[in-house]
């Protein structure tokens, strides 16, 4: 397969962690997860082997910080090109939420970026 993919959303049980892994059993050169969480990153990451597997902690639901983390996996010098990006990153709250930059919680994370 060959090629760079990033992710977001991928967590331990999610269906993007299994799509991550299927995409990983075709050897892309790198994969690349974004999320909140370095430990549930890290989790997701020992699936991935022998892939070779970036982490980035982001907070998805701000424009600011989705922008930073942007930036900085391009920054990244260990990441050559982005050739497939996974966009699986999704909130469901309970209640209704707002976002720092006022965005109905669900739609920041899961559009807004």
């Amino acid at each position: 397969m060959g090629g760079e993919v990033v992710f977001t959303g991928a967590t331990t049980g999610s269906i993007v962690a299994a799509v991550a892994a299927a995409i990983a059993a075709a050897e892309p050169a790198l994969i690349v997860l974004v999320g909140r969480t370095q430990t549930k990153l890290d989790e997701v990451a020992k699936t991935l082997h022998p892939v070779s597997v970036l982490t980035f902690i982001a907070d998805l639901s701000s424009i600011a910080s989705s922008r930073a983390t942007a930036e900085a996996i391009i920054a990244d010098n260990r990441v050559p090109n982005i050739d497939y990006l996974v966009l699986g990153a999704n909130n469901a709250p309970q209640t209704l939420e707002w976002s720092a930059d006022g965005v109905e919680m669900s739609v920041a994370v899961s559009h807004v970026r």
